[in-house]
């Protein structure tokens, strides 16, 4: 399920607007790879987490999604931030810095 289903439950209401930020990482084509890779691991039965392919499989897709550079590491800190100033500017009525 989605968690705004979880969170209208908690906070007790549906007026809420959920984003979810996604940023830039290799090219798209890795990414189709990766997954399906991933979905065909699962499509097999049980997975074996200890197994040379699971390992190999899973590593790609969390390389795919999440580079270990520094520098893309600090540029998704830069934009969060920009995106959370946004926000609160546009849910204050003041603009952002």
């Amino acid at each position: 399920g989605l968690m705004q289903n979880v969170w209208n439950r908690l906070i007790g209401t549906d007026r809420c607007t959920f984003i979810a930020l996604e940023y830039g990482t290799y090219a798209q084509d890795s990414g189709r790879r990766a997954l399906r890779e991933e979905h065909w691991l699962h499509a097999q039965g049980p997975v074996d987490w200890s197994s040379s392919e699971t390992q190999r499989i899973k590593r790609a897709l969390l390389k795919h999604f999440y580079p270990a550079t520094l520098d893309w590491q600090e540029m998704v800190i830069f934009r969060s931030r920009q995106i959370i100033n946004q926000t609160l500017g546009g849910l204050t009525g003041r603009p952002a810095r």
